[in-house]
């Protein structure tokens, strides 16, 4: 029987238990699952089976209340003793101060389990005396840490609700997440054992997350950093991903530019580590201080990776991470001297927020600087948002560019003059300086008659006869080179010194292939004498 199978038939009889017990919802039962699957994994060090708890956050932040947290973490409170159980006892007295200010029916006087539920939890309370807490004895750190970014996913989901109703609640609640943030930090970074790696770099990121909503994420980069060391040191590599991003991210925030570009040099990202959301994190923000680098070829190639990396579902923030990644990587294109592609814009998830990038790719290909800083002026809001402002400000000097390639293709010799007008340039006798800049950079193929103040055009050569043709076949042969790198390193492969016995039937077939062997070379051996 394959260990799949097995643990198949585990999680069925932990969901059969659970329902000859008491009936329980669905959330109630997928929480106590969840719970189990990380006992189970710290029992057989798989990460796997911790990484699969992990995935039952999508449905727990929308549906588990806070008291049924509370109820676990209380009893699992009772096997902690000295550092650990001060530690689990300060997070739990932050989440019976959290439910007590949102006035739920809790009497606070006493901290025993029937009193931190409300009547409508007798059910779920009932299954937590009959379960025998002692089996979670050698995992309390992973399940303190599991139900504590629980707890704290579920603050900063409700604090969106309360900013709409008062600002006060809003403000009240992003200090109780801040204060459960800051203590459950504190408690994963004493724990370096690999099967906190996961566990850890959740409680990290929404650490970080806090952190940034309370306008303190460059506060806390040295703790990051100090975090991203001791989990280099340990190999845990989804921590060490996971504070890699913030820090960089804490940088572009702030317009380190610089700092970022250091760091990203300095700080090696773990290639080995197989998550798609953390890398797609990696290289979005590269693509970001690349392109603040003028190194737009590394920014392009690491922002449309990105994209294809990004998570392909209809969850809104996968929708706007890819959002997100499209803009940026639209104006490095623009940057670049390059034209998106229409179907670019067509995408119908992306449609409405790439309207006014659309507007900016259509001003930077007509070559017009007027109805470019049209829509500059028009969508600056937009822009400034999007924290994209610095580099399409640069796209001045590719308007001109594209604004001089129409005229040479339209006319064989034009005047100066004639040139600043149709490009909107206000100073004509600046015109002569961007037409030079142009034919040197050779961006247009034609030369400047001083005595008539005209730009005369020289005939095009065949493309054929250039290497841009072996220009654009080589760029195709890296994607294709490097999509099927990323490829093979997404794969995984069995552990060799984990691989099992092999099978009689195994043995079985060879010593028959070694008969069939023998039979052939006797067969030869008759044949020759």
């Amino acid at each position: 029987m394959t260990d799949s199978n097995v643990e198949l038939k585990e999680d069925d009889q932990i969901n059969g238990i659970v329902c000859n017990n008491c009936k329980l919802s669905d959330t109630k039962v997928l929480l106590l699952t969840s719970i189990d699957l990380i006992k189970r994994g710290v029992e057989i060090a798989d990460n796997r089976l911790i990484g699969r708890a992990l995935h039952s956050y999508a449905v727990l932040r929308r549906s588990c209340k806070l008291n049924n947290i509370i109820l676990i973490l209380n009893s699992i409170n009772t096997l902690t003793e000295g550092s650990l159980g001060e530690d689990c006892r300060v997070i739990l007295s932050i989440l019976l101060n959290v439910v007590k200010s949102s006035n739920e029916d809790i009497d606070m006087k006493n901290t025993n389990t029937v009193d931190l539920i409300e009547d409508t939890d007798t059910k779920m309370e009932q299954l937590v005396n009959k379960l025998d807490i002692s089996v979670y004895s050698n995992c309390l750190p992973e399940c303190v840490t599991f139900l504590g970014s629980l707890a704290l996913i579920h603050l900063l989901d409700s604090k969106i609700k309360s900013k709409i109703e008062t600002l006060n609640t809003f403000d009240k609640q992003l200090t109780d997440s801040l204060e459960l943030s800051v203590a459950l930090y504190q408690f994963v970074r004493k724990f370096t054992h690999q099967s906190m790696d996961l566990l850890s770099a959740k409680a990290i990121f929404y650490y970080g997350r806090v952190n940034e909503l309370c306008k303190k994420l460059g506060s806390i980069r040295n703790e990051i950093l100090a975090s991203y060391r001791i989990a280099t040191l340990h190999h845990n590599l989804m921590t060490q991903a996971t504070c890699l991003n913030l820090i960089l991210r804490s940088y572009i925030l702030e317009n380190l530019y610089d700092l970022g570009l250091k760091a990203l040099e300095k700080l090696t990202y773990p290639e080995q580590l197989s998550s798609n959301a953390q890398q797609a994190r990696y290289l979005y923000y590269s693509g970001i201080l690349y392109a603040m680098k003028l190194e737009y070829s590394k920014s392009y190639s690491c922002l449309t990776q990105a994209i294809r990396k990004a998570p392909h579902t209809k969850g809104k923030s996968g929708l706007s991470f890819a959002l997100s990644s499209q803009k940026f990587a639209i104006v490095v294109q623009l940057l670049m001297g390059g034209i998106p592609e229409r179907f670019t814009f067509n995408t119908s998830s992306l449609r409405r927020g790439l309207l006014p990038y659309l507007y900016l790719t259509q001003a930077v290909r007509s070559g017009d600087i007027r109805e470019f800083e049209t829509v500059i002026e028009k969508n600056r809001t937009i822009f400034e948002n999007d924290r994209a402002m610095a580099l399409i400000q640069r796209l001045a000097h590719n308007v001109i560019r594209a604004g001089l390639r129409t005229i040479c293709v339209s006319y064989s010799r034009i005047y100066l003059d004639d040139i600043a007008d149709k490009l909107g340039w206000g100073n004509t006798d600046d015109i002569e300086g961007v037409v030079a800049k142009a034919i040197l950079d050779k961006v247009i193929d034609a030369r400047i008659n001083d005595e008539m103040r005209s730009v005369e055009m020289i005939p095009q050569r065949d493309q054929y006869g250039s290497d841009v043709m072996l220009r654009s076949l080589h760029s195709r042969i890296a994607f294709c080179l490097l999509l099927r790198s990323d490829a093979i390193k997404a794969m995984e492969y069995p552990d060799v010194s984990t691989s099992t016995k092999p099978s009689d039937s195994d043995e079985e077939a060879r010593r028959l292939s070694q008969e069939e062997i023998e039979a052939a070379v006797r067969g030869i051996d008759d044949g020759m004498i």
